[in-house]
């Protein structure tokens, strides 16, 4: 799951220095983006449902190149952590992870003759017919740290020309 936040440099004097000193200026503004992609990273940290601690411990930025920064988690449910899931019909998936949380939540079945395992089965069962609801952090995260991504990449362009001497 990524969501994309593209900035635009429009200054003259700026896309000058970049054609004339691309590699100083693009590690200047590096620094920047790299910032801010901290900034966006701790405030989806924030913000993230916390089903279980993998979903903050894994919330990680992964730098594609001096420009593009990726932010998210490679756990299989970020996405439905987001975006929420419709229902999935059918029978219900695998419930060994939903087990593994009610472990961690200690969390038992209001009914004393029901085990753990059945529980899981039962919540498997009503996530397959229903779907989980949306819990969005990435994109509030990132919608609540542009302006201050913008403004990082901006001071970054202006330390790239102050060092090219422009």
């Amino acid at each position: 799951m990524s969501l994309a936040l593209k900035v635009d440099i429009k200054d003259e004097k700026v896309l000058r220095a970049f054609k004339k000193f691309p590699s100083a200026m693009i590690e200047a503004v590096s620094e920047g983006l790299f910032r801010g992609a901290l900034e966006i990273q701790l405030e989806a940290k924030k913000r993230v449902p916390r089903a279980t601690e993998d979903s903050f411990k894994r919330l990680a930025i992964e730098k594609q190149s001096k420009t593009r920064f990726l932010i998210g988690s490679p756990l299989k449910y970020a996405k439905v952590l987001e975006l929420g899931s419709g229902p999935g019909g059918g029978s219900p998936k695998d419930p060994t992870p939903i087990l593994k949380w009610i472990r961690e939540k200690n969390i038992s079945p209001n009914d004393s003759e029901m085990s753990e395992d059945d529980l899981a089965y039962v919540m498997a069962r009503s996530i397959a017919r229903k779907g989980t609801p949306k819990q969005p952090y990435l994109e509030p995260a990132l919608k609540a740290k542009e302006s201050r991504v913008i403004a990082l990449v901006r001071e970054g362009a202006a330390k790239g020309l102050r060092q090219v001497g422009l």
